[in-house]
């Protein structure tokens, strides 16, 4: 994208806007648009995330064609393979999935793509596989060590649990 004020920014605010009131038909239409108006492989390949609105939206087919046209754009984008990936799960297709998996947390080991494809090779009951995925997240991210028991307290029992929501102020609705 060219700067602040462009078009595909644009887009990618009111997409954001239909997916938090649900209207995923909105929000596609204007992530298909941003993919048109895109005139960088980046921005194409950003523009795939209609992708993950067809998976999260219960369709893991649509999301696997979004997530394989994708890399055309930006084969070097790791989001694209991973959508790929979990779409694989969803479908069965799991040989490519862990093919997908092992590629994306090569390139980019993230949290979410080590637990993802970690919890798939658990799934597939390649359990130290498995381990290997969880083992790399421990020295970069010391609170994902397990610990040593799920019985043992984490915080005194003495000490109270407060929580607190935040206010928010919401003006009438003119009837």
């Amino acid at each position: 994208m060219h700067g602040a004020d462009s078009v595909g920014v644009k887009l990618t605010r009111a997409e954001y806007v239909f997916e938090l009131h649900g209207d995923i038909a909105s929000a596609t239409a204007v992530m298909r648009r941003a993919l048109e108006d895109s005139t960088s492989s980046a921005d194409q390949a950003f523009a795939h995330y209609v992708g993950e609105l067809a998976f999260n939206a219960g369709n893991p087919s649509a999301a696997l064609a979004e997530n394989e046209a994708g890399p055309q754009a930006d084969p070097g984008y790791a989001a694209l393979r991973q959508g790929k990936a979990r779409a694989e799960v969803t479908l069965g297709v799991t040989d490519a999935a862990v093919r997908d998996y092992a590629t994306v947390v090569s390139e980019v080991p993230q949290p979410q793509y080590l637990v993802e494809f970690g919890e798939l090779l658990a799934s597939l009951g390649r359990d130290q596989e498995a381990q290997a995925q969880y083992a790399v997240l421990a020295p970069r991210w010391p609170c994902s060590r397990p610990r040593a028991s799920r019985s043992t307290p984490t915080r005194p029992s003495s000490t109270p649990i407060t929580v607190t929501r935040p206010r928010h102020s919401r003006s009438a609705k003119p009837a």
